[in-house]
C-alpha cells in the first residue's frame, strides 16, 4: 500500500506539474479555485474543535482504551501560495463554513509512569492511538459519503455561516453537520502508514476541563487518506510527519497541533477538551482536467512532428 502511495504521490506532483507548465504559469501564480484553495499546491487550513468523551469503559472520567473522543471543529483560516496571508473563512474567502464531525477510537495508550499510560504529567505524557470508531462509517454514509470504511473525519461546506458550538452535543453536532458533504478523511483497511496519535499530560478528561480556559496540555499528530469525496476538490499525497513518534506517512491530510483545556465560551456545552490543529492537503487538479491536458498535449506533440517531418 505504500509503494502504491509514493507511486500515486509522484504522478500526482508530475501532473499537477504538467498543467501549471502546460499552462505557462509559474508556480506562485498557479490557477486557484474560486474558493481560494490553491489547485497544484499545499493549503494550510486551521481549525478549532471541540470534544466530548465518549466512556465506553472504565472510569467516567479517565480516557481509556476502547473509549471514543467525538468532537466537532470549525475551519477558521486558509493560506497557501496564492493567498500568503491567511484567509478568514466567512470573510475573505468564497467559503461561507467549512466544518468538520470526527469520532475515533482509542486503541492505543502508553508512555506515563513506567511507560503504562498512567500517571501522565507534562514531563511523562500519556501517548494515545485512535482507530476508526465503530460506526462512524454508517453514520458518513447517511450524510452522503461512499467508501466510508475506515472513516474518523468529515468535512462539511455550508453557504450559511450559521455554525455554532455552544448548544448540546447533539446540537453541535446537527450545526456542524448541516451543510453538503465535502471531503471524509480515514484509515483505509490495510493502510498501515496512515495514524492518528495524541499525547496529553492527563489522562482525565475532565481534570482537563476544569483547567484555566486556553490551557496546553498535549499534541496531536495525524496523517490520514481521503475517502470520498462530494463537493470537496480532489486531493493528491503529502509526506506527514508524526510529530510524537518522528515517523513519517504518505497521506493526503496531514493534521499538527495543539490539546487545550475548555474554552471560556462554550463552558455551557459539555465539551471537556479542544484542539488548535492545523490540516495541510494538496488539491490537484480534476481527473478530467489532466485527461484534457493530457489529450492536448498529446496533439500538440503529434503536430510537432508533422511539421518536422513537412
Amino acid at each position: 500500500m505504500l509503494v502504491q502511495k509514493l507511486t500515486q504521490a509522484f504522478l500526482t506532483t508530475a501532473a499537477t506539474g504538467a498543467l501549471v507548465l502546460g499552462l505557462g504559469i509559474g508556480s506562485a501564480n498557479a490557477i486557484s479555485s474560486p474558493t481560494s484553495l490553491l489547485i497544484g499546491g499545499a493549503n494550510h487550513l486551521s481549525d478549532n474543535s471541540a470534544e466530548w468523551l465518549i466512556n465506553n469503559v472504565g472510569s467516567s472520567d479517565i480516557v481509556d482504551i476502547g473509549d471514543e473522543l467525538r468532537g466537532v471543529a470549525a475551519i477558521g483560516t486558509i493560506e497557501n501560495a496564492a493567498f500568503p496571508t491567511a484567509q478568514d473563512i466567512g470573510g475573505q474567502t468564497n467559503y461561507s463554513e467549512i466544518t468538520v464531525l470526527f469520532d475515533i477510537l482509542v486503541t492505543g495508550k502508553a508512555g506515563g509512569v513506567g511507560g503504562t499510560g498512567t500517571g501522565c504529567s507534562a514531563l511523562l505524557p500519556c501517548i494515545f492511538t485512535f482507530s476508526p470508531a465503530p460506526g462512524f462509517a454508517i453514520e458518513a454514509t447517511s450524510f452522503g459519503f461512499s467508501n466510508t470504511t475506515g472513516a474518523m473525519a468529515a468535512f462539511f461546506v455550508d453557504p450559511a455561516n450559521d455554525y455554532t458550538r455552544i448548544g448540546t452535543k447533539a446540537q453541535d453536532v446537527a450545526s456542524a453537520t448541516g451543510g453538503t458533504p465535502f471531503w471524509l478523511f480515514g484509515k483505509p483497511v490495510g493502510d498501515l502508514d496512515d495514524f492518528w496519535f495524541a499525547s496529553a499530560a492527563t489522562d482525565n478528561i475532565t481534570l482537563a476541563g476544569a483547567a484555566a480556559p486556553g490551557t496546553p496540555f498535549g499534541q496531536i499528530s495525524a496523517g490520514l487518506d481521503l475517502l470520498s469525496r462530494v463537493a470537496g476538490p480532489a486531493l493528491g499525497f503529502l509526506p506527514c510527519t508524526n510529530i510524537l513518534t518522528f515517523t513519517n506517512a504518505i497521506a493526503q491530510a496531514c493534521g499538527n497541533g495543539g490539546l487545550q483545556s475548555r474554552d471560556a465560551n462554550v463552558a455551557v456545552g459539555g465539551a471537556t477538551s479542544f484542539d488548535d490543529v492545523n490540516f495541510n492537503v494538496n488539491v490537484v487538479p480534476e481527473p478530467g482536467s489532466l485527461l484534457l491536458l493530457g489529450t492536448g498535449l498529446l496533439g500538440f506533440a503529434g503536430f510537432k512532428r508533422r511539421r518536422a517531418r513537412s
